[in-house]
């Protein structure tokens, strides 16, 4: 049997937020032999790399918004929308 669309969307974001929780609980500070590198660091590391995965779903929100209510795109964000609050 084929799964539809929406529940291998449903599937794919359950499975990367456990994955993103797993590594936050297996969280370990990075070291190189004896040395622990400093939490500003790590910090600077973790905004690094953050970055470029914010950036395309910030834009693709700023595009949205700012394009016409009749544009197609705006009508498929209004589906989707309408789906999730009758989800819920």
């Amino acid at each position: 049997m084929i799964p539809s669309s929406e529940n291998c969307c449903e599937q794919g974001f359950l499975y990367s937020q456990f994955l993103l929780l797993f590594n936050w609980v297996q969280y370990r500070p990075l070291s190189v032999g004896q040395y622990v590198y400093p939490d500003w660091a790590n910090a600077v590391g973790w905004c690094l790399a953050a970055a470029p995965i914010t950036a395309l779903p910030a834009l693709a929100l700023v595009r949205l918004a700012h394009a016409p209510r009749d544009a197609p795109l705006c009508q498929v964000s209004d589906a989707i929308l309408d789906s999730i609050r009758t989800k819920s």
